[in-house]
């Protein structure tokens, strides 16, 4: 098994019934702001179906580090919007 560490998703798709998601690594750059760039160094491709499973395992992982204070969860804005759209329609 290889280990790769990665800041974050840079782009997410879904192409030919595959979810394609860019993974970047932030480098250290003192021209950049904040003195980083993200640089994209892999793409991890799966199934939608893995993709919900993963997105299961994460938003497990996500409510426990909330519920220990890791996270601060707020309401959603957007959510809020759609809420009002809703009810203007």
């Amino acid at each position: 098994m290889s280990v790769n560490y990665v800041d974050g998703i840079s782009n997410v798709a879904s192409i030919s019934g595959n979810v394609r998601m860019d993974l970047f690594r932030y480098q250290l750059d003192k021209d950049a702001e904040g003195g980083k760039k993200a640089e994209e160094v892999e793409q991890l491709i799966m199934s939608h179906e893995g993709f919900l499973d993963s997105y299961k395992k994460m938003t497990v992982i996500f409510n426990a580090l909330a519920s220990k204070g890791v996270y601060k969860v707020k309401p959603n804005e957007d959510a809020e919007e759609s809420k009002e759209e809703k009810k203007e329609a």
